[in-house]
């Protein structure tokens, strides 16, 4: 049988009470639903069962049962671990009850729609239904006739999906034909009900009819005839309706300084006010409390008085007044001494010394004086401090300025300004985030850009340029698409474009270089040319105008400030348009672009060649050539060897033979006179004086 897949779910008892216990370390039987069992699983210890593969197959149920408790829950096993998730028939949570009969789990189901012509496509949430209301979800139809059902998922008070023993009650199919009644625009005032009278029909769009309401007289309470008579009484002045026991009201007067009360017993009477009318204070301590509250003078109470005051305890007793308090209920505007409260509308809420203009924007907060003071009509915008958004009237949303004079003139969107002067004079500039002290200063209609730090970015009006750090990127005006990363990062450059600089003044003195990258503290800080990478702390800062310059490692530096295409890896490999070294502490190997390759040693001394190895050897796959006035020396020792018993060999451009046997062709002999070889004899033309003469001069014999 083929593997199947189960997505993991969490197992919670929910006992008698309506508690949920995690059913943690219990052991579950798994069966297929009308068919074999696949054994037990075993929760851990958060009652929690992973996802898991059984031995089963696609789309087949998985029922999972307790020994202990009766209920049972499934899963639906896929092809593939991946798809076990994506199963919404697969709940996260599984619930097994221990007593709920007669309980209800689910108050809201959801509402699908599958469409069983089009077995692929996605089921469509429809919406949700409630327990005991009616949910209507209308509908059009158009084109051919379509076989859709509906069917419901359950839902917990909590919001996992119920157990599934509960959708089983409720996802009977509902098929429904696009031949059916269109439940488009109908006329005011009807409902889609059944027939008025008689047999049942099939509901139609029709008005109200008394009928169709139930009767209340169940629920609310008649008027009767004594309490309908109340209106056609007189009524004396300062009369109270009082209940008396009877049926009907009966209306008591009351005088001056007297109001409805009640003894122990008894109805509602007039009763004036002493320290024992209240009677849920006893008399001496409500008259300790009076004497506590009250103790000055009409007279003395208010020092500095006058209407719209704010009043005060000033410690001794006495009240004193401080700043005028005023309530402007046509602008919704409360005003204390200088500070004034204003929410223009639900949405908006304005705190500043000076009331603002006209306005109809909407979810808007100004904070501070003048904040957004030109703000009339945009929305969802905050402006804290003083001038903040103050000159703000076009086009403005979006955008947060905290600081003093922060976007004070922006007129753009989607803006975060954070700081004194931070964007002070952005217009149309969009989408950018300035913060710290005159970060983005100068922008007027830069875009996309960010700039974090003290004055960094302080004179940007270009678009893609992101600064972070003490005066990064100070001087970049029109340079388009820099990233300065440390304090003065890029501090100098104006135009230069496309630009990294990553480290404390890295590129600082890069005025117009473009495509340049420099990594480390001081890296390519006096570099003006284009093309320039520099990784390393003070790497390449020699470099000035050169261009298309690679300098890697600590302080490595050009040949010149001015050196163009050059190459240095951390003093080892030195490559320039002309020349490529490879260096040591002792020498170097150089290539100078004229098919040379040249070896200068630093100090007197031997260069060593060593293939590491006991066999290992040089190989040279072209000609060796010594140039006139140099030798090869054979150092002292045991002796050196050229060619091995078979290697074949030639001298001054002989073809190159084996070594010679025994077995070679004899030269040919000449004895010159007799047959005795004497210093006339000849071999192949040379005397034995002339062999020897030459086997002298190569060096073979002293």
């Amino acid at each position: 049988m083929a593997a199947a897949f189960f997505n993991g779910f969490d197992a919670i008892r929910i006992d008698a009470d309506g508690v949920r216990v995690p059913l943690n370390n219990e052991t579950f039987n798994m069966d297929e639903v009308g068919g074999s069992s696949l054994g037990t699983i075993v929760s851990d210890d958060y009652g929690s069962i992973p996802d898991t593969e059984v031995a089963s197959s696609d789309g087949i149920e998985l029922e999972f049962s307790h020994d202990t408790y009766p209920e049972v829950f499934r899963r639906l096993l896929t092809a593939t671990a991946e798809e076990a998730p994506l199963l919404r028939e697969n709940a996260k949570t599984a619930y097994i009850a221990e007593n709920l009969a007669g309980e209800t789990q689910s108050v809201v189901a959801e509402t699908w729609l599958r469409d069983d012509d089009n077995p692929d496509t996605p089921d469509v949430l429809l919406g949700y239904a409630r327990q005991g209301e009616t949910t209507t979800f209308p509908y059009e139809t158009t084109g051919p006739t379509k076989n859709l059902t509906i069917f419901l998922q359950p839902i917990s008070e909590t919001g996992e999906k119920a157990h599934l023993r509960y959708e089983d009650g409720l996802s009977a199919p509902v098929v429904i034909d696009s031949s059916a009644t269109d439940a488009a625009d109908q006329a005011a005032n009807t409902v889609f009900a059944g027939p008025t009278m008689g047999s049942a029909a099939a509901p139609t769009f029709r008005a109200l009819v008394a009928a169709d309401i139930p009767s209340l007289s169940g629920t609310y309470q008649p008027l009767d005839a004594t309490l309908t008579a109340l209106s056609a009484q007189n009524w004396a002045a300062n009369a109270f309706p009082i209940g008396t026991g009877a049926d009907t009201l009966s209306q008591v007067s009351f005088a001056a300084n007297t109001f409805p009360a009640r003894a122990s017993t008894g109805n509602l009477v007039a009763k004036a006010i002493s320290d024992n009318a209240l009677s849920f204070v006893a008399a001496a301590n409500y008259a300790a409390m009076r004497a506590a509250l009250v103790p000055m003078t009409v007279g003395d109470a208010v020092s500095g008085g006058g209407i719209n005051r704010v009043l005060y305890e000033n410690g001794s007793q006495n009240l004193a007044a401080d700043a005028d308090f005023t309530f402007d209920g046509s602008n919704n505007r409360l005003t204390v001494g200088s500070l004034i409260v204003q929410t223009p509308n639900s949405t908006s809420f304005f705190l500043a010394s000076a009331p603002h203009g006209s306005y109809t924007g909407t979810f808007n907060v100004f904070v501070g004086d003048s904040a957004g003071a030109g703000n009339t009509a945009f929305h969802s915008n905050t402006y804290v401090g003083s001038g903040a958004g103050s000159g703000t009237s076009v086009d403005a949303y979006f955008n947060t300025f905290i600081g003093r004079d922060a976007g004070k003139v922006c007129e753009g969107r989607s803006n975060t300004f954070i700081g004194y002067n931070t964007g002070v004079v952005n217009t149309s500039g969009a989408n950018n985030v300035f913060v710290g002290q005159g970060a983005g200063a100068a922008n007027v209609s830069g875009l996309n850009s960010t700039f974090v730090g003290y004055e960094a970015g302080t004179a940007n009006t270009a678009n893609n340029a992101a600064a972070f750090g003490y005066r990064a990127g100070f001087g970049n005006t029109s340079g388009t698409d820099n990233s300065f990363f440390g304090v003065l990062a890029g501090y100098q450059n104006v135009g230069g474009i496309s630009n990294t600089f990553i480290g404390q003044r890295a590129g600082m003195a890069n005025v117009s270089g473009n495509h340049c990258v420099f990594v480390g503290d001081n890296a390519g800080n006096s570099s003006t040319g284009d093309y320039n990478v520099m990784v390393g702390r003070t790497a390449g800062s020699n470099v000035t105008s050169g261009t298309n310059n690679c300098m890697i490692g600590y302080n490595v530096q050009a040949d010149s400030a001015t050196a163009n295409s050059q190459t240095n890896i951390n003093d080892t490999f030195i490559a320039t348009a002309t020349v490529a070294r490879v260096m040591r502490p002792a020498f170097e190997v150089r290539y100078d672009g004229s098919n040379k390759v040249s070896i200068s040693v630093s100090s007197a001394g031997l260069v060593d060649y060593d293939a590491v190895g006991a066999s290992a050897k040089h190989r040279f796959n072209d000609d060796i050539e010594l140039l006139e006035g140099k030798n090869m020396l054979i150092a002292d020792g045991s002796g050196s060897q050229f060619g091995d018993g078979d290697a074949v060999m030639g001298w001054f451009g002989a073809s190159p033979t084996a070594q010679p046997t025994t077995g070679v062709a004899a030269a040919s002999f000449t004895a010159n006179s007799g047959t005795a070889v004497n210093d006339a004899s000849t071999f192949d033309g040379y005397t034995l004086k002339q062999v020897v003469k030459a086997l002298r001069l190569l060096g073979f014999l002293q």
